[in-house]
C-alpha cells in the first residue's frame, strides 16, 4: 500500500498514479521519524499539522481529523531507527502494537485514549486524544525549581487513581515506565498518563521479566533482570517521580540510592518524606503492597478528605465530614474582596482588643486574665497548619517569650533571675510537649482514612494543651494548677487552635489544588 503525498489517499503498491487525485505517485524512501511534512495525510484521514515531540522510540504529531471537523488528535509514529537490526525492529513493532492493544481497551479520565491504529508504507501509527498541555518534565525545566508539596500531592492522587485502575485489570497491567516525561498536565491542571510502550500484563507464572526495559533511575531493581515486575514496581517509580518533583534531583545520577527528600528540601512534611522512602525501597517486599495504600496516605496528606476534592482539575466542592473542610468550602464562596475585608476586620479586632481590653480585663475579670492561658493556642495552630517537625516548638516558644515580655513591660513587673529561669523551663517543657505529642499523633494516623479522624485530633489537641499548661505552670506558677477554669480553657484553646490551623491548611490545599501548574 502506497500513500499519495498530495492528498493522502491509499493506493495499490503497483499504482503509478493516485486513484483519487490523479497525481503521479513518486517512489521514495520512507521519511525519517519525525519528518512528516505539514498537510500530509496519514491513513487518508489524519492531516499532519506539526511535529510536537520526538524521542528514541517514536515521534508525535499534532493532526486534524478530517472525518470529524474541529477534532485535533495526536499521531504517534514508531521510530524506524532500529529497522537495520531485524531482531530489534521486531521487538519495537511488537511493543508498538502492544501499546495500541492495551490503550484501545482502556477507559480512564487520567489515561490518554487511543482511537485508531494504522499501518501504512511500512510505518506504524497510533492515533490518540491530543493533550493540550506539557509534561511534568517540561514544567519542571521551565520552573527551574522543585514544585510545592501540595501541588505534587494533588498530582500524585490522580496518578495513584490511574495506576490503581491499571493494576485492577484482569490480568493486571504494569506501566513500567512512570516518570515525569510520561505524565502530561493539561490546561485545566488534570494529569494524563501517556506512553504505554513497555507496559505489560502481569503473569503470575513468570519468575522474572523476559526483557529488561525501563528508564535508569526510575525503574526498580526487579525491572533490570532481577525479578518480575508487578504493581509494586510502579509504586517504586511513583516514589522516584515524587522525589524528582519535590527536590529537582536527577535519579539517574544515583540509581537505587536516592538522598533523603528532607535533606534536599527541608520544607517537605515528615509523612510525605517517609511515604517516598517507603515506596523506593530496593526490596520489593518492603514497599507498600498496593497502590491503594499509597493513595490513602496521599489523600490524608491532602487534608484527609476525598481525593477528588483536591485535584488540580478545578475547585469542585465535595462533601466531607471534616468540619474544617466544610468551613473552607463555605468561605470559598466569598469573593476575594469580602475575604480580605473579613480577615482585616478580624485582625483589627484582635489587636485593638488586646491593647484596649487587656488592662480592663486584668482589673475587672482577673480570673479570665490569670487563668485562661490564651498564648498556648499558638502551638496547636502552627502544627495543625504546617504538619511539620519544629512548627509547634518554634511557634509556641517564640510566642510565649514575646507575650510574657510584653506583659512584663506593660505592667512593669519583671521577674527575678530565678523566676525567669523557672519561666524558661516551663516555656521549653510546654513547647516540647506540643512538638512530640502532635508529631506522634501524625505518625499514628498517617495510614488511616477514617472519616471521624478529626474528632480524635480535636480531643488530642485539647488534651495536649492541658498537659502543656500543666508543664508550664508547674515549673513557674503552680498556684494556677488548682483552677478548673485553667483546664477547661486550655482544652478549648487546643481544640480551637486545631480548628484554626487545620482551616488554614485546608484553604492552602484548596488554592494549590485549583491553581494552574
Amino acid at each position: 500500500m502506497s500513500t499519495c503525498q498530495h492528498c493522502g489517499a491509499p493506493n495499490k503498491p503497483t499504482a503509478k498514479y493516485c486513484s483519487r487525485c490523479g497525481v503521479a505517485l513518486s517512489v521514495r524512501a520512507p521519511l525519517p521519524t519525525g519528518a512528516l511534512p505539514a498537510n500530509l495525510r496519514v491513513g487518508g484521514r489524519y492531516q499532519i499539522i506539526a511535529c510536537i515531540g520526538k524521542g528514541g522510540m517514536a515521534a508525535v504529531y499534532q493532526a486534524q481529523d478530517l472525518n470529524l471537523p474541529g477534532r485535533i488528535v495526536a499521531v504517534k509514529e514508531m521510530s524506524n531507527a532500529s529497522s537495520g537490526d531485524p531482531t530489534m525492529y521486531r521487538q519495537a513493532v511488537a511493543a508498538f502494537q502492544q501499546e495500541a492493544k492495551l490503550l484501545i481497551a482502556l477507559s480512564h479520565p487520567h489515561i490518554v485514549r487511543v482511537s485508531d491504529f494504522i499501518v501504512e508504507g511500512n510505518k506504524y501509527y497510533l492515533v490518540m486524544d491530543f493533550v493540550d498541555g506539557a509534561s511534568l518534565e517540561d514544567l519542571l525545566a521551565q520552573r527551574g525549581q522543585a514544585f510545592d508539596e501540595q501541588k505534587v500531592l494533588a498530582w500524585l492522587s490522580q496518578l495513584c487513581d490511574a495506576l490503581a485502575y491499571l493494576h485492577s485489570r484482569t490480568p493486571p497491567i504494569i506501566f513500567r515506565d512512570l516518570k515525569p516525561s510520561n505524565i502530561m498536565v493539561d490546561r485545566s491542571g488534570s494529569i494524563m498518563l501517556i506512553d504505554f510502550g513497555i507496559a505489560r500484563r502481569f503473569d503470575p507464572m513468570q519468575s522474572r521479566d523476559t526483557t529488561a526495559l525501563g528508564t535508569a533511575g526510575y525503574a526498580p531493581p526487579e525491572q533490570h533482570g532481577k525479578g518480575q515486575t508487578d504493581a509494586r514496581s510502579d509504586i517504586y517509580a511513583l516514589g522516584v517521580t515524587a522525589h524528582r518533583l519535590l527536590t529537582g534531583y536527577d535519579p539517574s545520577s544515583t540509581p537505587f540510592q536516592l538522598p533523603p527528600v528532607q535533606r534536599l528540601n527541608p520544607s517537605i512534611s515528615v509523612t510525605t518524606a517517609e511515604l517516598i522512602t517507603y515506596c523506593v525501597q530496593n526490596d520489593i517486599a518492603s514497599r507498600p503492597q498496593r497502590m491503594a495504600d499509597v493513595q490513602r496516605v496521599v489523600t490524608n496528606q491532602l487534608g484527609r478528605i476525598p481525593a477528588g476534592a483536591m485535584l488540580p482539575s478545578g475547585p469542585a466542592v465535595q462533601q466531607s465530614t471534616r468540619p474544617t473542610t466544610r468551613f473552607v468550602q463555605a468561605i470559598a464562596q466569598l469573593s476575594s474582596k469580602q475575604l480580605v475585608i473579613g480577615i482585616g476586620a478580624l485582625v483589627a479586632v484582635m489587636v485593638f482588643g488586646i491593647l484596649l481590653l487587656g488592662p480592663w480585663l486584668r482589673t475587672n475579670f482577673p480570673f479570665l486574665w490569670y487563668e485562661i492561658p490564651a498564648f498556648l493556642i499558638v502551638g496547636p495552630i502552627a502544627y495543625a497548619a504546617a504538619r511539620r517537625i519544629g512548627a509547634a516548638f518554634v511557634a509556641q516558644s517564640a510566642t510565649t517569650m514575646i507575650v510574657w515580655c510584653v506583659i512584663w513591660l506593660r505592667f512593669d513587673m519583671w521577674p527575678s533571675p530565678s523566676m525567669f529561669s523557672e519561666f524558661l523551663l516551663g516555656l521549653l517543657l510546654s513547647a516540647l510537649v506540643y512538638e512530640f505529642s502532635f508529631y506522634w499523633l501524625d505518625k499514628q494516623t498517617a495510614w488511616s482514612s477514617s472519616g471521624a479522624l478529626w474528632k480524635r485530633e480535636v480531643m488530642w489537641y485539647g488534651t495536649t494543651t492541658d498537659i502543656a499548661a500543666f508543664c508550664f505552670f508547674m515549673a513557674w506558677n503552680s498556684r494556677n494548677l488548682f483552677s478548673l477554669l485553667l483546664w477547661i480553657g486550655a482544652f478549648a484553646l487546643g481544640a480551637g487552635g486545631w480548628f484554626i490551623g487545620d482551616s488554614v491548611r485546608q484553604e492552602v490545599l484548596r488554592r494549590a489544588g485549583s491553581t494552574h501548574p
